[in-house]
């Protein structure tokens, strides 16, 4: 949850790890107050005559907040009837109908009031009444307005009856007045790892200013979609050729301060660090990448303490986490199927439950004590300092009925992959999410992150795990690649049929599998793809097929004049410069249907390399999935590379 400098909102807060190309919102709403709204009724008396004095005596001055003075005035000339003058007819409820026109024909008068003439009822039937009622549009002082009509002398032309003089607006946003401007300074760049404290009290963690975002509050709900400016900065770091971990550079950090600005400016909100991975999916897709992001809380048997910290459940309003020098917060992660939590070693005030894995009102389950609500992904135990002077050296916790196993599946690999063919030396990789709360600090848990490469036979029998590409926990960026090393694997295990790798933690797997089914390099073809997927790693795809090159040149020519010294030989129609259009085109081989869905990510990629490491613009793709061919569609590719054979 973000940071709350003035409670003056109700706020919607974007999440926290999104997709580039997905909308992110932020909303601010003011919270519950009274508002009073101005009203007042003008009832018609004025008659035609005599005619002369009609004009003076309905003269009518309104004067709005700003001091501008609005005036209208009745006639009984139809010629003279203008913007400003009305029709004053035999009937009073007419001259009603017609004053109401000219009020409304001002835009001023449009825009910040509705005038309404309700009608009377005689002997059971409808009568025109005569009684305008006039209304603010909206709450606050630049709705106030003072009305004159200096020559109503006995209420002559009119009778006005205030029902509330006064327009109060008690808006926790805008104040007294009807509307205000709501800026966001967006910041990029904060110095701030994924799970680490992220308050912005240093320069380094507010990050550098690029822009800021405008839009006026006139007491609804106004929102500021933020993903729309990074969506086109598609970050990303090559692969580097030889097996080993690198940063995947497809994230951008950013986050924002919502402030109000009017006479007297002031800051009301600032939020987390945000983080943006280069990636899309459908708008309406409620995609939780929570489930991508490994974290150290994760692993059983560790915990966090964020000191100066509680989650705070005021009297009014949600609840929010705030910084507080009067207590510490432990941060547990809850894994399935648990039923209770047990602490010992330390006292704690309070059990709070949260279905994702960082705190929100809005993902808030309660205080349920010990007992863990179902979907609990998240619990937050407040320690009061002075309830703990002994500090927390002795605390341990466990979770009951947990069932959690060295093979525990913890997190998703950042890919939608499904199980694909391989042969050696193709490229695959394993991408994920990091996120390391004691990234910073003086003496944090070390531990290191592998990768596990377990070899089963064609029938499905185990053959042996290898483990490879060990990291320190220090060492990860937050998004991060493994180009992975399955050839070592079949060296050493070469009747295997099956690979599956895994995220490890020493010999717990904490990750889902990617697989592979092993296939003859003397039978097939290595023609592969590396592309940046949807979810902002990198994946890879074999074709399994030969290559068509199709090359057509273009020439540039202009004509030279004949002179006397002209040769055969000479060029009269001279080329100027030529170029090589190189296309290529693969028909590949059969795949399943679950990969022919996949490949649907890398025919929309932006970022695609060929297997010599060739940026590749698609220029056609074609996958015909049919019932007929189930499991046997035909992938086609057409492409070409972005750099061209030009000679000028």
């Amino acid at each position: 949850m973000g940071y709350i400098s003035k409670d003056i909102a109700v706020i919607t807060e974007p999440d926290i790890v999104t997709l580039s190309a997905v909308p992110n919102f932020i909303q601010f709403e003011s919270k519950a107050a009274s508002k009073t709204y101005l009203e007042v009724n003008i009832q018609v008396n004025i008659t035609r005559s005599p005619a002369a004095t009609v004009p003076s005596k309905t003269l009518l001055r309104i004067t709005d907040s700003s001091g501008i003075v609005h005036t209208y005035h009745g006639t009984t000339v139809a010629e003279d009837v203008s913007g400003s003058t009305f029709y004053v007819a035999a009937l009073t409820s007419d001259t009603a109908e017609n004053l109401r026109q000219v009020l409304l024909a001002d835009k001023w008068f449009n825009a910040n009031f509705s005038v309404v003439i309700p009608f009377t009822w005689d002997t059971g039937n409808p009568r025109n009444g005569s009684i305008l009622t006039i209304k603010s549009k909206g709450a606050g002082t630049d709705f106030n307005i003072t009305i004159e009509a200096p020559n109503n002398t006995d209420d002559v032309a009119y009778t006005l009856t205030w029902i509330n003089p006064t327009s109060e607006n008690n808006d926790s946003i805008s104040g007294e007045a009807s509307t205000t401007e709501i800026d966001l300074d967006i910041y990029t760049d904060p110095e701030v790892f994924l799970g680490q404290d992220d308050r912005p009290i240093t320069p380094q963690k507010i990050g550098t200013y690029v822009t800021t975002l405008q839009k006026t509050y006139a007491g609804v709900p106004v929102w500021f979609e933020l993903n729309a400016l990074f969506a086109q900065y598609g970050g990303y770091n090559r692969p580097p050729g030889t097996s080993g971990w690198f940063d995947t550079g497809t994230l951008r950090t950013y986050r924002f301060t919502a402030k109000v600005k009017a006479i007297n400016s002031f800051y009301f909100y600032q939020s987390n660090a945000l983080y943006v991975l280069h990636g899309y999916g459908p708008a309406s897709e409620s995609l939780d990448l929570d489930q991508f992001i490994y974290n150290d809380r994760f692993f059983s048997g560790i915990t966090n303490i964020d000191p100066d910290h509680l989650w705070n459940l005021p009297t009014t309003g949600a609840p929010y986490y705030t910084y507080s020098p009067d207590y510490d917060t432990v941060w547990v992660q809850i894994f399935e199927p648990s039923g209770t939590i047990t602490v010992t070693g330390v006292v704690v005030l309070r059990y709070n439950y949260f279905n994702g894995v960082y705190p929100s009102s809005e993902n808030y389950l309660g205080s349920t004590g010990t007992t863990i609500p179902s979907k609990a992904k998240l619990a937050l135990l407040t320690l009061r300092k002075a309830d703990n002077p002994d500090g927390y050296d002795s605390m341990e916790i466990t979770q009951s009925g947990t069932g959690i196993t060295s093979n525990e599946k913890v997190i998703r690999l950042l890919t939608n992959k499904p199980r694909t063919p391989y042969i050696r030396g193709q490229k695959e990789y394993l991408n994920f999410i990091f996120s390391d709360p004691q990234r910073g600090e003086s003496d944090p848990t070390e531990f290191t992150l592998r990768v596990a490469y377990r070899a089963y036979t064609t029938s499905d029998n185990y053959l042996g795990t290898v483990y490879g590409q060990e990291k320190a926990r220090a060492d990860f960026a937050i998004v991060n690649t493994c180009q992975l090393d399955i050839d070592t694997v079949l060296d050493q295990y070469p009747t295997a049929g099956i690979i599956r790798v895994t995220l490890a933690r020493g010999t717990a797997l904490v990750s889902n599998d990617q697989e592979y089914t092993i296939r003859p390099e003397c039978l097939h073809t290595l023609r592969q793809f590396s592309f940046i997927n949807r979810l902002g790693g990198w994946d890879a795809f074999n074709f399994d097929a030969g290559i068509k090159d199709e090359i057509k040149p273009s020439v540039e020519t202009y004509n030279k004049t004949l002179t006397p010294s002209y040769q055969k030989g000479d060029s009269v129609e001279t080329v100027y410069s030529t170029a090589l259009a190189n296309t290529l085109t693969i028909e590949g081989a059969p795949v399943s249907d679950e990969v022919a869905n996949w490949l649907k990510e890398l025919a929309a990629a932006r970022v695609i390399l060929d297997d010599e490491g060739n940026y590749v613009i698609i220029e056609d793709f074609t996958l015909s999935k049919t019932d007929a061919a189930f499991n046997m569609q035909r992938p086609t590719i057409k492409y070409r590379l972005s750099e061209n054979y030009t000679n000028d």
